[in-house]
């Protein structure tokens, strides 16, 4: 857990009501009971309605859950989500790259939208790309505990922690501008440590991310020039990468 004040949170969003869920859920209510950490609610988010948070945690005070498609319930949480929000949004470990599937739906609401394979990846130890050109990155070639808190020394290799994904993920679109493939903007949702094992970011990113993906669809709107961004959710090790293009002509960049 970090240093410094006690976090506090309106609601910590938790996404996956599953063994992860769960077990994000039992800490957090740990944390919370503990004092390290003001929390007024949770909500975990899964499609089925007799998932195993649900049965453990069926009538806890300070828990509700919604049943829903990730993506369904982000669009509709995401999309209303006000700019003073102090919600946490705790990703599951494992799945689709949720907030690239956000911003790419509500892009294609808006306006025209296409997922483009990124020509390069982030320069990291670990690196690979799925089918549809999603990239993984990681720091680590081993493999490293889910609820890791980040120490600056690493318990693997026992040296200091000298690196950081955000500022991979910036400098990779700074190198791309660099070499005549620009981005027209970058957003990076970056999870930090929160209490006892526990990360999440800010739904103020998303925020963020929403005006400036408006931004761009505005930008874009009857010109032939598409406009790109960027999109990666981080860990301080560990991040997926996407490219999005909006408006515009194909190609015309």
């Amino acid at each position: 857990m970090l240093t410094g004040p006690i976090p506090r949170i309106h609601e910590a969003i938790i996404i996956g009501g599953g063994c992860y869920g769960s077990y994000h859920a039992r800490q957090l209510i740990r944390a919370a009971d503990k004092g390290a950490l003001h929390l007024q609610g949770l909500v975990i988010v899964d499609r089925d309605p007799d998932c195993a948070a649900r049965r453990e945690y069926a009538g806890h005070a300070s828990l509700r859950f919604i049943t829903a498609d990730w993506i369904d319930f982000l669009e509709s949480y995401l999309d209303a989500a006000p700019v003073e929000s102090d919600d946490v949004m705790v990703p599951t470990p494992v799945g689709p790259h949720l907030m690239f599937e956000w911003l790419r739906r509500r892009a294609s609401r808006l306006g025209a939208e296409r997922h483009i394979p990124l020509p390069e990846l982030p320069a990291t130890p670990y690196a690979s790309r799925s089918p549809e050109g999603t990239g993984y990155q990681s720091f680590a070639t081993w493999t490293c505990p889910v609820t890791c808190v980040e120490p600056a020394i690493c318990p693997v290799t026992k040296g200091p922690k000298d690196w950081e994904m955000d500022e991979a993920v910036f400098a990779f679109a700074r190198n791309e501008a660099g070499a005549g493939r620009s981005f027209d903007d970058v957003q990076v949702f970056r999870c930090r440590p929160l209490a006892f094992g526990i990360a999440a970011w800010p739904t103020r990113q998303a925020v963020v991310a929403r005006g400036r993906l408006e931004g761009l669809l505005a930008a874009a709107a009857g010109n032939l020039r598409t406009r790109r961004m960027l999109v990666a959710t981080t860990s301080s090790c560990h991040g997926v990468v996407d490219l999005l293009e909006v408006g515009g002509t194909p190609g015309v960049v």
